[in-house]
């Protein structure tokens, strides 16, 4: 795909961006971001949101958490895939948020990785949606809808990140995730994709469109 296409599908995402959020994890702070974010790992958005909702009401931030407990922060979570050693990690991660950053999350992807649970598109998504940086998170939805477009191909996580990084003008950068993600969550889905409604299907460059309208 040369440059004139991209920018072209880039430019109507941003005509047809009418989110007035980043993010559709439901949090009222990065430390919630954080956390979501974590849990959101292997789980469902909407099963994340399910969970947190009851969460955050009992604990909003790192010493409420440490004070509610692996035992009952594991049996709040406990619809989601991992909830075990995801409990653990929440409350390690509230430990080092106390002890090193006086219960702030960080804004550096170092601090960010150091903690435990938090790869490279966890610390994304936090550095992008919480502090504004031009970070591109690539998740299984990203990384889809890229390589069958032909928007961006390579069949690695990491290398497809960063290869993006090089491609899409810093402009784009602070929405690219969320708009991505959403068009591989409702458009462009694992199994039939609904390519008739797609706005992008006649610069799309998936050999094998589905044409059929899905009900």
């Amino acid at each position: 795909m040369n440059h004139k296409i991209r920018m072209e599908i880039l430019n109507r995402f941003r005509r047809r961006d009418t989110y007035s959020s980043n993010t559709d994890l439901c949090v009222n702070s990065n430390f919630e971001l954080l956390i979501s974010t974590v849990l959101s790992t292997r789980s469902r958005n909407s099963l994340v949101n399910l969970v947190t909702e009851d969460l955050y009401r009992a604990a909003n931030n790192a010493n409420k958490m440490i004070s509610l407990g692996s035992k009952k922060i594991k049996k709040i979570i406990e619809k989601i895939g991992l909830s075990r050693v995801k409990s653990k990690n929440i409350l390690n991660i509230c430990q080092i948020l106390i002890q090193k950053y006086k219960g702030n999350v960080p804004n550096n992807r170092k601090s960010l990785e150091y903690l435990p649970g938090v790869g490279r598109k966890v610390s994304n998504v936090v550095l992008n949606i919480g502090f504004g940086y031009s970070t591109i998170a690539v998740d299984t939805h990203v990384f889809r809808v890229c390589n069958r477009t032909g928007f961006a191909i390579s069949n690695s996580y990491l290398k497809l990140e960063k290869y993006l990084l090089s491609i899409v003008p810093i402009r784009f950068r602070r929405r690219f995730h969320y708009l991505f993600f959403l068009h591989g969550k409702v458009i462009c889905t694992y199994k039939n994709p609904s390519c008739s409604c797609c706005f992008i299907s006649d610069l799309c460059e998936y050999k094998n469109k589905n044409t059929t309208i899905n009900s």
